[in-house]
């Protein structure tokens, strides 16, 4: 309105756009031993400055997704795998999650990679310290019973390693 009473209006439309994931944090380390899955470990962090978007409590499938790239390159599991989001809704904060299982023990650095809608993808580095499985031996006897003063011949096969890259060879038995 202006002084005189006339009335002007004016159509449009606004578009807006959703706010890019914020804090996105990494540096997390996960702990595993060769061989075994890693149970599920927190691999990353994130924000959503826009809101979260939850149906029932938790993350929409649709609004987020990640995968984690593990750096090992196996070919036994998949070295990309889809990672679990997690929301905690005090803190406002989403946990990427995931599980793997490593082949071979030392330190590996991993991605997770966050989406959001069709906002550019973020990613947050962390990594694994992945242990050496203790080699084992299944000494079962094939003799039910054994004379006294009589000789055994005791069998040792070879040691059975979780590693499922050629294993550790033992240098020395005791018995």
């Amino acid at each position: 309105n202006d002084v005189e009473g006339s009335t002007t209006t004016i159509n449009g439309s606004v578009t807006v756009a959703d706010a890019p994931l914020a804090a996105v944090t990494g540096g997390f380390t996960v702990a595993a031993t060769e061989g075994v899955d890693s149970g599920l470990q927190t691999l990353a962090t994130f924000q959503d400055p826009g809101g979260a978007e939850l149906l029932g409590g938790n993350p929409a499938p649709a609004s987020y997704a990640a995968t984690v790239d593990w750096g090992d390159g196996t070919a036994q599991a998949p070295d990309i795998t889809a990672g679990t989001i997690a929301y905690d809704s005090p803190t406002a904060t989403f946990s990427v999650q995931g599980n793997h299982v490593y082949a071979v023990c030392g330190t590996y650095t991993l991605t997770a990679t966050i989406t959001h809608g069709a906002l550019p993808a973020l990613a947050a580095v962390s990594s694994a310290t992945v242990a050496d499985a203790t080699p084992t031996i299944d000494l079962t006897a094939n003799a039910t019973s054994i004379n006294a003063a009589s000789t055994y011949v005791l069998t040792i096969p070879p040691p059975m390693d979780t590693g499922t890259a050629g294993g550790d060879v033992p240098l020395q038995y005791f018995i």
